[in-house]
């Protein structure tokens, strides 16, 4: 169960609504698996706690935003709207965001939360997802905006995480059609959608002059729909089968490492100028990821233990390397 944007849920009573229902749930079903997940802008923890053992009190994982607005940062150079938070530093707020969950997390008074005390199964990663492309006001997806060797790159840091993945409907294949924002309202309330749509990216500068579509029409609905025939293309069996391919690796080497884990243990060895290294230390292994997106030939620490995956070349414009040492 997702509970979308809690921020906005207001509850004074003891305990609040949030704590009490995963509570709940969890009592009425023992034995049962029971995944609730968070959305939240406020970057809390205290929802995502854990026993000693590691055992899930309440709520299970938070959409991570941080690393999803880091890495867009990072790629596509936009810096408008909540983007402008991550201008200043991408790559090393992404580093922080790969290895400690959040990056935005109380400096200087603001929001957030301190996050490295939890294990990276409290996170939920992506690349992208329906709010970031649907908020876009031509529904565009990232794959469209990088080139194929990035989306490939970005894809197996995303899914040889230790954090959950999340891949957004399409990605596997590399969907290229947009998301758009549509809705069946009618009358007054879908006049008001339509216009208040539209005032919203009057003051960006990289939609100004575009016509955004009018969210009520059906053929904005239409335009949204998959372009499964993709799957077919040269391209689109190329990304299927690299997510395919992470997805197993995931599953065999990675998950029996993740069991029990009842912090977190990611440190940043490198990160700026698109190099990442990143070491987690995991239950009987450490995970090393070293990746370079930048310009120019990879200049990474070295890092131990079997090889796990490889794309590209140190030498190439873009590579992506994970190991596995065992403890």
């Amino acid at each position: 169960l997702r509970l979308d944007a809690i921020d906005h849920v207001r509850d004074p009573s003891e305990p609040e609504l949030l704590i009490e229902m995963a509570q709940e749930l969890r009592r009425r079903l023992p034995g049962h698996p029971v995944h609730l997940t968070t959305e939240d802008n406020r970057n809390i923890t205290h929802l995502h706690a854990r026993e000693a053992d590691g055992r899930i009190v309440l709520h299970s994982a938070e959409w991570n935003d941080d690393l999803h607005n880091a890495i867009h940062v990072a790629v596509t150079d936009e810096t408008e709207g909540y983007y402008e938070a991550y201008a200043q530093d991408p790559w090393g707020m992404l580093g922080v965001a790969l290895a400690e969950g959040f990056c935005i997390k109380g400096q200087e008074g603001g929001r957030g939360e301190p996050s490295d005390h939890l294990p990276p199964t409290a996170f939920i990663d992506f690349v992208q997802n329906h709010d970031q492309v649907g908020n876009r006001a031509r529904g565009d997806r990232l794959s469209c905006l990088v080139d194929e060797d990035t989306m490939a790159a970005l894809t197996a840091i995303l899914l040889l995480s230790p954090h959950v993945p999340l891949v957004f409907q399409g990605d596997e294949y590399g969907e290229r059609r947009p998301f758009l924002f549509f809705a069946g309202f009618e009358g007054d309330l879908g006049r008001a959608v339509t216009k208040g749509r539209r005032k919203e990216f009057a003051g960006f500068a990289a939609f100004a002059a575009a016509e955004v579509p009018d969210p009520i029409e059906r053929s904005t609905f239409e335009m949204s729909r998959l372009d499964r025939r993709r799957k077919d293309t040269p391209d689109g069996r190329a990304r299927l089968e690299l997510t395919r391919n992470l997805l197993r690796l995931r599953a065999d080497r990675l998950v029996p490492h993740l069991k029990g884990m009842t912090e977190g243990g990611g440190q940043v060895l490198r990160a700026s100028d698109g190099q990442i290294a990143v070491d987690w230390t995991l239950n009987g292994a450490v995970l090393s990821l070293r990746a370079s997106l930048g310009d120019g030939p990879a200049d990474l620490p070295q890092a131990g233990g079997d090889l796990l995956h490889r794309l590209g070349h140190p030498n190439g414009a873009v590579f992506v390397e994970h190991r596995l040492k065992g403890l």
